[in-house]
């Protein structure tokens, strides 16, 4: 029942909040026609399917590293797509590949170089255990974002205007087509997250337990934390670093559906979804005449609600 109030939720934001906003549009005209198929609909499909992907991502990364706090914004992803995006700016390279423009694919790039960063740490410290890797990417998050900082400060005027906006996140698009590249990736990484739903059980219960059972830890761990940020570098390549939806959306869920992964699962990719798509929704209505970028008001709800769970988790400890 909760799951099928989850899917009756996702349905109305979906099909009813490609109608609210501002202005009296006349969605009979063609004007209003062009507005609602190729700039509204589009639109909240893409909160939807980005806050969906990024919730997913938050899940399975706290899975793995049986850490509450481990999200891509925290392990440094983020980051490293913030830091080729401003670097491509600064250069001013112009690129292209099918679908995807040259951010895009810079944004791609400096997720998949973060990965790597960890991964490569990680191997070469032979460890490969929940701390080391989560250290590994607060380090390199810090770095990354301090190379911005250092890109900003020698940009111009115009430089630094596009490298600030793109850090604000965004789901405004035209058309279907950044729907069309993350939706394929996010199906994968569900299915692949789906058919470990019960290593996932165990190894958050107990690692120990969960060797005792046959189960490869390190390898799971390198398996799905590679799979994932490959889609959190997909989500981040069209919507910029928006914040805290993968630790919000799952802390919601885990209240409700405790650590039940295969509950957890779908619940977390509905409720993520829902949660990105109001914030798009209040980010359109909140101000007259103006849109606040999404990542802002994301990052305005996650701020507080990271300081809660680190005053919970000290309290419960």
């Amino acid at each position: 029942m909760k799951l099928l109030g989850l899917l009756i939720l996702s349905f109305i934001c979906l099909f009813a909040f490609p109608y609210l906003g501002r202005g009296d549009v006349n969605f009979s005209s063609d004007e209003g026609l062009f507005i609602l198929n190729q700039l509204r609909f589009p639109r909240v499909m893409m909160a939807f399917v980005v806050g969906a992907g990024l919730s997913l991502a938050g899940l399975i990364f706290q899975g793995l590293f049986r850490n509450s706090l481990a999200t891509p914004y925290t392990l440094g992803v983020s980051s490293g797509a913030a830091f080729m995006v401003s670097l491509w700016i600064k250069l001013g390279l112009s690129f292209s590949f099918y679908w995807f423009n040259g951010l895009a694919i810079a944004g791609f790039l400096g997720a998949l170089m973060s990965i790597t960063i960890v991964m490569t740490l990680a191997s070469a410290l032979k460890r490969f255990e929940p701390s080391t890797m989560i250290l590994a990417g607060v380090g390199q998050g810090m770095f990354f974002s301090s190379a911005v900082l250092l890109l900003q400060y020698f940009g111009n005027v115009f430089e630094v205007n596009r490298m600030v906006q793109w850090t604000f996140g965004g789901v405004e698009v035209i058309g279907y087509s950044s729907v069309l590249k993350i939706l394929p990736v996010l199906l994968i990484v569900s299915l692949l997250a789906w058919i470990n739903a019960g290593a996932l059980n165990v190894l958050t219960l107990d690692e120990d337990l969960a060797i005792s059972r046959g189960i490869n830890t390190k390898r799971l761990r390198k398996f799905l934390f590679f799979v994932t940020s490959i889609l959190v570098g997909f989500i981040i390549a069209e919507a910029g670093p928006i914040a805290f939806i993968g630790l919000l959306a799952p802390h919601a869920m885990k209240k409700i559906f405790k650590f039940d992964y295969r509950q957890l699962i779908p619940a977390s990719l509905l409720f993520g979804g829902i949660a990105l798509s109001v914030c798009d929704l209040i980010s359109r209505i909140v101000v007259s005449n103006i849109e606040i970028p999404v990542g802002i008001i994301t990052a305005f709800l996650g701020g507080p609600f990271f300081l809660f769970i680190l005053i919970k988790g000290r309290e419960e400890s």
